[in-house]
């Protein structure tokens, strides 16, 4: 081969090599950049230019949704079934006896719930094994996410219920910001008023995106994020533009001192293990405590195999 052609094919493989380099700074530092939070404004423009009429119609009906359509007072607050933040109550669900002597908070976000019904979370996400070691020690409460219900609560605040969930356009106003604060305001508002020397949010799928975005969001609120099936890098600006938060955006908010441990099923198809996988990747790059377990089954709480052990060793930690 000649010295000309030796150069040229030096030259091309270094162009690749820094295509490579750049490309990966760019995907690196994005990743966690709170520059690309999504907002009205955002869905607003999209919708503005798009020829799709179901996503138009669709949009339309979502964003005519006025405060005073869902806004309601709570006089039901009794930190035991109810807790109530100023747009309304929210509901909760107790594990075991409550005692505000007892020394660790822990709160329970159920996946997203389309049905109709009440949801049943004991049934859905049991947690007994999980703090069974500790349950002398812990105030366990399931928190009911934006729009959700619980059996003899009432509808926790927010402006899509749980029937409404069709469609991810819908979706904003469940996922994006306007819709967490409300659960990070009664999260709020609970650990002030049972004073725990240690808060525990765990968050199943939609209730897992949600925890990862108040602990950045909400800096130094919580002092354990236990994480499962979560969609960690979903949210805009992702390759469908999905229309809500991504909890990549805040990594670089999280309180260092936060632990995070998140549990993944090897045969997860609805959020694949490998977001997980690069969410403790960006999170570690960042000086973050993270463990990530890789476990057997798929999305189903239930499926995974060995979470309460998980679970347990995370709130003993």
């Amino acid at each position: 081969m000649d010295q000309k052609k030796q150069l040229n094919i030096k030259k091309s493989s270094l162009k690749k090599i820094l295509l490579i380099l750049i490309t990966g700074l760019f995907i690196s530092t994005n990743a966690y950049s709170d520059h690309n939070n999504f907002t009205e404004e955002i869905a607003n423009e999209i919708v503005a230019n798009s020829n799709d009429r179901t996503l138009i119609k669709r949009w339309k009906k979502v964003a005519a949704i006025k405060d005073s359509d869902w806004m309601y007072g709570c006089d039901k607050e009794d930190f035991i079934k109810h807790v109530a933040i100023k747009e309304g109550c929210v509901g909760l669900l107790q594990l075991g006896k409550i005692d505000k002597s007892k020394k660790k908070l822990v709160i329970f976000m159920e996946g997203d719930y389309r049905g109709k019904q009440p949801n049943n979370v004991k049934q859905h996400y049991p947690m007994s094994a999980a703090i069974k070691d500790e349950k002398e020690n812990i105030n366990f409460f399931y928190l009911a996410r934006t729009g959700h219900k619980y059996s003899g609560r009432k509808r926790s605040v927010g402006k899509r219920t749980n029937s409404q969930m069709s469609g991810s356009w819908n979706a904003v106003y469940k996922k994006s910001w306007d819709a967490i604060r409300l659960s990070g305001a009664a999260i709020k508002k609970l650990k002030e008023y049972y004073q725990p020397d240690e808060l525990i949010v765990m968050g199943h799928s939609g209730g897992a995106q949600e925890t990862s975005i108040l602990i950045g969001r909400m800096p130094g609120l919580i002092d354990k994020a236990i994480l499962s099936g979560c969609p960690c890098l979903e949210g805009w600006p992702d390759k469908k533009n999905n229309p809500w938060e991504s909890p990549a955006n805040q990594i670089a908010h999280i309180d260092p001192k936060t632990k995070i441990t998140i549990i993944t099923g090897k045969s997860d198809r609805e959020t694949h293990t490998d977001e997980s996988k690069k969410y403790a990747i960006y999170a570690k790059k960042q000086g973050l405590n993270v463990e990530l377990h890789v476990v057997k089954g798929g999305h189903e709480f239930k499926q995974l195999k060995g979470r309460s052990e998980i679970m347990k060793a995370a709130i003993k930690q």
